[in-house]
């Protein structure tokens, strides 16, 4: 007897990485951090602790949000359009609430970046320091994609299910491309740190 696959919940399965790509971001600071000590500007480092901080912040998030949307999805598939919106409302609002405040975590940590860099810093530490940021403000797009596929699968002006799995995949295609380039980002950012 095979089980039926769930359109969604086999289709949305990144949510991962976005978690395992931000907590790498934080230890990359630290080890940034050791590397510059002997030029360090006290100020820059205390913005960089507070991106640290916030990027963990966004981690631990991600971290409580991503089973609990994965399984939001598998049950919009298992339940039905009707029967997923008269009894996970409130769960929608939630984990979206769960994403959003994500999203505020990762602009800190971005923000702090941004007032890093103003302070003056070399070159190639800047070009790290914004490789790094643009991740951040990529991962926030992802984030929202997620946000927005919650609001599709609770829009009541949409009532078919077919209609409904089709703009969520879609949607879900532009977040996967934003977790791509935010991929490409990091990978950015370490191969400038190893230059510093």
């Amino acid at each position: 007897m095979t089980t039926r696959k769930s359109p969604l919940y086999s289709g949305i399965t990144l949510l991962f990485g976005l978690v395992i790509m931000a907590g790498g971001a934080a230890k990359l600071y630290r080890s940034f951090s050791n590397l510059s000590s002997a030029q360090a500007n006290p100020k820059v480092d205390k913005l960089l602790e507070a991106s640290d901080a916030a990027v963990a912040e966004a981690n631990q998030k991600l971290l409580e949000v991503s089973p609990a949307f994965q399984e939001l999805l598998n049950d919009f598939d298992q339940m039905g359009v009707d029967a997923f919106r008269s009894e996970k409302r409130e769960t929608c609002a939630k984990i979206a609430e769960q994403f959003a405040a994500a999203n505020e975590h990762l602009q800190v940590a971005s923000n702090s970046i941004a007032e890093a860099v103003k302070e003056g810093t070399t070159e190639k530490v800047t070009a790290f320091l914004m490789a790094r940021s643009k991740s951040y403000q990529l991962l926030v797009k992802a984030n929202t994609q997620n946000i927005n596929i919650i609001q599709v699968i609770i829009d009541e002006s949409m009532v078919d299910m077919d209609s409904i799995v089709e703009k969520v995949l879609s949607i879900a295609e532009s977040r996967d491309a934003d977790q791509k380039a935010a991929n490409d980002a990091t990978a950015t950012a370490d191969a400038l740190l190893k230059q510093l």
